[in-house]
């Protein structure tokens, strides 16, 4: 679920995915932007089989695709004019809902991912690490991925609810 621009990293999935098609997965990328001919082209030149790429998805039936997928992949890097995601929404969506994220050291996002707690990080522009880390969240045990999906719920109420929002704003802002 992205925009299909640079620094959303989504030619790194697509050879990640491509270094994982003997295994059993399947990557849908959901969205638009100017980059999906170019990922298409990515694609098509590495002979990658195992990632389909989809319209963007009406906003209500982001939920739906969240609650039926195993794992959201996140693959956020810096792009080449060092524009990068502050924290993107559809990680917070994703715990929100107990899917597994895995995403990237770039920016806020290790402030609030802890990998192997309440979700998955990884290097950033790397499809090698990316590949491996997919291959490793796979050998969780239901148990375990459990207890990481718990946790990113929790985190997710912690962090947006209003309450912490005002706490953290009370806590920054000097009256004079």
């Amino acid at each position: 679920l992205s925009r299909f621009v640079e620094k959303k990293g989504l030619d790194v999935l697509i050879k990640a995915a491509k270094l994982l098609e003997d295994e059993d997965f399947e990557f849908n990328i959901y969205g638009f932007g100017d980059l999906e001919e170019s990922y298409r082209e990515l694609m098509e030149e590495i002979e990658c089989t195992n990632v389909k790429i989809n319209d963007e998805l009406p906003h209500e039936k982001v939920k739906d695709l969240l609650m039926s997928s195993d794992l959201l992949v996140a693959p956020s890097k810096i792009d080449s004019q060092g524009d990068r995601d502050g924290f993107p929404t559809v990680i917070f969506e994703s715990m929100a809902v107990g899917l597994p994220v895995l995403t990237t050291d770039v920016s806020a996002i290790p402030e609030i991912i802890k990998d192997g707690v309440n979700g998955f990080i990884t290097e950033s522009n790397n499809p090698e690490k990316f590949a491996e880390k997919i291959k490793e969240i796979a050998q969780y045990s239901n148990e375990e991925l459990l207890k990481i999906r718990k946790q990113a719920q929790e985190d997710v109420k912690n962090i947006s609810s209003v309450e912490k929002t005002m706490e953290r704003y009370v806590d920054t802002v000097s009256v004079e």
